[in-house]
C-alpha cells in the first residue's frame, strides 16, 4: 500500500501536482502500470485456430458417399425421362387416333392398310395408312405433293426428283424413346420398279434393286392376328387381314362388332424389331421384311418378341409384330381413339382350341370380331 502510494506521487510528480491531485479529488485512480502497460492478450477462440485439411480418408469416404447418392439418384433421372417420353408417345397415338376418327367421319371407313392389287395399275400403287391419314395430322402440303390419287408409291420412289417427299420425317408418327436413324433400316428398303426396257418378269421380281429407304415410322397398322410364317405369298382376301387394317381394307366402324374400345388401330415397333415406313410397302402381296409388315403389324407374336435374325422370309418374329423401347410394354391407339399401355406379359397364344374361348386376350383385341369379350383395360 505504501509502495502505490510513493509511486503514485512520484507520478504525480511528473504529471504535475495540480493536474494530478485534482484527479484525485475526482476519485479518479491513477495507475501508471494500467496507464502504460498494454492489456493482455485474450485466447483465441476455437474459430480463429487453423485446423489441418481432409485426410485421405476422409476424402475417400466423401467420394464413396457421393458416389451411392449418384447411383441412387440416377435411375430416378432417368425413369423420369422415360416417363415423359412415353407420354410423348401417347399423345403421338392420341393425335393418329383423332385423325382415323376424322378420317372416317370423312370417308366413311378407316384408311386401308395399305393398297395393291394384281391389276397393273393396283400393284404399283402400294401406299400406307399412314400417306392417307396426313390431311388429318396437319400433314396437307406433304400429302398434296405426294398426291397419292393420282401417283403410285412405285412409281415416286423411281422419280429421284420426288425421292425425296418420302424422306421426309413425320414427327407424329415417331416414338421420342426410339433414337434411331431418321431413315428406314435397309431391310424395310424400297428396290423400286424395273424401268420399261426390262422384262416384266424382273419387274415382278424387283430385281434391281435400288436400295432406296424411306422416312422411318414407329406406328404401324393392326392387322389382326391373321399370318402364315409357311408361305411367301398370300391370296387378296388373307392379305386383307382380320384386324383394323389389312390390303384395300377400307374398315367401316359398324364391321368391328367386338367394340372399337376393344380393338386395337395402330401400335408400336420400335427400331431394334426394324420399325416401320410410313410411306406404304414395296410389297403388298408378300409377308416378309419388305412386304405387308413395313405398315401392319400381327398379333400372331407376342409384343416385343425378338426379331428373327435377317434374312429371314415370312416368319420375322417380332419384326412382323408389335412392339417399343418402353420398359414393360407398348402403346396402343383403339379404334374409339383411346390410348393404352399393353404389358408385354398379357395373355397371347394364338390361333388355337378357338371354340372354347382360349385364344389369347392379346390376339383377341387385334380382331374386329372374335365374339368373345373383353374386360375394360
Amino acid at each position: 500500500m505504501h509502495v502505490w502510494k510513493h509511486e503514485s506521487e512520484a507520478f504525480c510528480d511528473d504529471l504535475g501536482v495540480l493536474i494530478c491531485r485534482s484527479l484525485q479529488d475526482n476519485g479518479v485512480t491513477l495507475d501508471p502500470i494500467k496507464l502504460f502497460m498494454k492489456p493482455p492478450k485474450k485466447p483465441m477462440t476455437s474459430s480463429f485456430i487453423r485446423r489441418p485439411g481432409l485426410t485421405l480418408l476422409e476424402l475417400l469416404i466423401v467420394i464413396a458417399i457421393i458416389g451411392i447418392l449418384v447411383g441412387l439418384l440416377l435411375p430416378a433421372v432417368q425413369n423420369s425421362r422415360e416417363t415423359s417420353r412415353r407420354i410423348q408417345c401417347q399423345n403421338n397415338l392420341k393425335q393418329v387416333g383423332l385423325g382415323l376418327q376424322n378420317y372416317h367421319a370423312a370417308m366413311r371407313s378407316l384408311p386401308p392398310g395399305f393398297t395393291g392389287g394384281f391389276e397393273p395399275q393396283k400393284d404399283e400403287k402400294r401406299w400406307g395408312w399412314a400417306t392417307f391419314l396426313l390431311p388429318y395430322i396437319e400433314q396437307q402440303s406433304l400429302y398434296e405433293s405426294l398426291a397419292p390419287t393420282n401417283n403410285s408409291l412405285f412409281r415416286t420412289v423411281f422419280d429421284p426428283s420426288r425421292r425425296p417427299l418420302l424422306e421426309s420425317s413425320v414427327q407424329v408418327y415417331l416414338c421420342a424413346s426410339d433414337t434411331g436413324d431418321i431413315l428406314a433400316d435397309p431391310r424395310r428398303d424400297f428396290t423400286g420398279p424395273s424401268p420399261p426396257a426390262k422384262k416384266a418378269a424382273l419387274a415382278a421380281l424387283h430385281l434391281n434393286n435400288i436400295g432406296f429407304s424411306a422416312a422411318r415410322a414407329n406406328y404401324v397398322g393392326s392387322f389382326g392376328d391373321a399370318w402364315d410364317p409357311t408361305r411367301g405369298l398370300w391370296t387378296e382376301d388373307e392379305l386383307r387381314g382380320n384386324g383394323a387394317m389389312g390390303c384395300n381394307s377400307n374398315r367401316k366402324f359398324r364391321e368391328i362388332t367386338d367394340g372399337l374400345a376393344h380393338t386395337f388401330a395402330v401400335g408400336e415397333r420400335d427400331s431394334s424389331r426394324f420399325a416401320a415406313v410410313w410411306a406404304g410397302t414395296e410389297a403388298w402381296s408378300q409377308c416378309h421384311a419388305e412386304g405387308v409388315s413395313m405398315v401392319t403389324a400381327t398379333a400372331f407374336y407376342r409384343p416385343s418378341l425378338p426379331p428373327t435374325p435377317f434374312p429371314f422370309t415370312c416368319d420375322g418374329g417380332g419384326a412382323s409384330g408389335f412392339g417399343s423401347l418402353h420398359p414393360g410394354g407398348s402403346n396402343f391407339v383403339f379404334c374409339d381413339g383411346s390410348v393404352h399401355f399393353i404389358s408385354n406379359s398379357i395373355e397371347s397364344h394364338h390361333q388355337e382350341n378357338e371354340s372354347d374361348g382360349s385364344l389369347g386376350l392379346f390376339q383377341r383385341l387385334a380382331r374386329i370380331n372374335d365374339g368373345f369379350s373383353v374386360n375394360d383395360l
